[in-house]
């Protein structure tokens, strides 16, 4: 069902609570960065919105980051790994633009 965190915008199937590591993802605990953590709350709760490496970067890494833009691949990558497969969240490449967050069913 829908989990509401920071008492907001709603997150399909993730508690999202204070603790920046350990979250709850369909009943089963996962840890996940606190990185990791920021671009799930940026994207969850912009649900199909596609966002752009440098979107991501500035949002969550600052304007002033001056290591790899690949490092967002790389924080998507893990965070898919975490998910587990029947999670109500995916998150989608969008070929050429960036990463989306959307509801696994939709």
């Amino acid at each position: 069902g829908i989990v509401y965190y920071d008492g907001a915008a709603p997150v399909y199937g993730v508690a999202v609570g204070q603790d920046l590591t350990c979250r709850e993802v369909d009943g089963e605990k996962v840890v996940f960065s606190p990185k990791e953590v920021e671009i799930l709350h940026l994207m969850a709760a912009h649900l199909n919105q596609v966002f752009t490496r440098e979107q991501l970067l500035d949002s969550i890494w600052g304007f002033d980051f001056d290591g790899d833009s690949r490092v967002v691949d790389t924080s998507i990558k893990r965070i898919r790994k975490k998910l587990p497969e029947y999670s109500m969240l995916a998150v989608r490449s969008v070929y050429g633009v960036g990463y989306k967050i959307e509801a696994a069913n939709a």
